[in-house]
């Protein structure tokens, strides 16, 4: 068995021909009396352009390690991508499969280096199986699933029974055309979804166009013509209450500017929340001009009218993986954007649950912050939401 890490080394050149990554195709082979848990029901193959995809995706997001906790190193070169698709399920399924391969990263690094696959691949699927296999012995697990820490199997389970959150299209359609439309389909309206088995629906109390759906429904909600044609949008509340955030903040003609916006659907619903004001929302962080063809077409499809899209104003990128690191980036970001004189509020929404992320950073940049010719300094309102 190889123990050095300079002997096993992924190269997307030489392998992006012979199999699917190895690091994303987990076997989906849970005991049948355990397809119910999270994270153990069996998955269908996809097509090669959607392993290619999470494997470029993954390369993004996957955990760099220190030096000597090193098992596998990556090659930096992504795959040779097929051209994009714009099925909705063909970017669903490889982000599904790259989320689902950090979360066994850990242990596909290890099964890769067990199996001794490389540098041959000629035997790949049975000498991948056989490491799983002992990896299950070791551990007594009945699935890939039970091999994961007891922590990371709360998580899946406590993300398994969270509600889901999609936003009206208002631009598309009226709150009351979606409610007949649902209840046409079965769904009834509720005060509460939680602890809910049926097809219900609520309105959240924070945010008004914001509907509240039992996670056990997805997969039937995400079939309906609502979604389908963009009238009805998931996504997660802390980016509602974001854009409802800055909607009570502004004047008829005031103006927008969103950056590190991580979502363009966030820029989107600020769209909807603002199409009867005169505001126009400028969009900062469009990196490549072929990127622009696509998010104004997004943007139509969507109905909004009222943005525009400024190029090379806004980088992306992280820091190393240390928290204090991504803190500072965010400071200085906040501090920048305090520094407009003529920008009457600012909103700082994370999706971090570290304080120094949230309430640390704010804190500072009140502290620090540079008057200028502000006639009055910012005064902050902190408002977290539970992940």
């Amino acid at each position: 068995m190889r123990n050095s890490a300079s002997e096993l080394q992924f190269s997307s050149h030489e392998n992006a021909e012979r199999a699917p990554p190895a690091s994303l195709a987990a076997p989906g082979d849970a005991a049948p009396s355990e397809k119910s848990s999270p994270g153990a029901s069996e998955k269908p193959g996809y097509a090669d352009s959607v392993y290619v995809m999470a494997a470029n995706i993954f390369q993004g997001i996957r955990i760099e390690k220190s030096p000597e906790k090193v098992l596998i190193k990556y090659g930096s070169e992504p795959l040779l991508s097929f051209a994009e698709s714009e099925d909705e399920s063909f970017r669903r399924s490889s982000y599904e499969l790259a989320f689902s391969a950090l979360k066994y990263q850990d242990i596909l690094e290890t099964i890769l280096i067990d199996s001794y696959i490389f540098p041959s691949t000629t035997i790949f699927k049975t000498k991948l199986a056989a490491a799983l296999a002992r990896c299950r012995i070791k551990h007594d697990a009945l699935s890939i699933y039970h091999i994961l820490p007891e922590t990371v199997r709360k998580q899946e389970l406590r993300a398994s029974t969270l509600p889901l959150y999609a936003w009206m299209n208002t631009c598309k359609i009226s709150p009351e055309e979606v409610y007949n439309s649902l209840k046409k389909r079965g769904y009834n309206e509720v005060k509460s979804v939680l602890h809910i088995d049926d097809k219900v629906f609520a309105v959240d109390q924070h945010c008004y166009d914001v509907l509240i759906f039992p996670s056990h429904l997805k997969n039937d909600l995400i079939k309906i013509n609502l979604f389908k044609d963009y009238k009805l949008i998931f996504q997660d509340k802390s980016r509602s209450l974001a854009v409802h955030s800055v909607k009570a903040l502004l004047n008829m003609d005031d103006d927008i500017l969103m950056v590190n916006t991580g979502s363009w659907y966030t820029v989107a619903h600020m769209s909807t929340l603002t199409n009867d004001n005169t505001s126009k929302i400028f969009v900062c962080g469009v990196q490549s001009q072929a990127k622009d063809p696509d998010l104004r077409s997004l943007f139509k499809k969507m109905g909004c009218k009222n943005t525009d899209l400024l190029k090379d104003l806004s980088q992306g990128g992280t820091s190393e993986d240390k928290l204090h690191g991504l803190a500072q980036q965010q400071y200085e970001q906040l501090i920048h954007a305090m520094k407009f004189t003529k920008a009457q509020a600012v909103v700082y929404c994370t999706c971090s649950v570290y304080p120094e992320e949230n309430e640390a950073v704010v804190k500072k940049a009140l502290e620090f912050q540079d008057l200028g010719n502000k006639v009055q300094p910012y005064s902050g309102t902190h408002l977290r939401q539970s992940l």
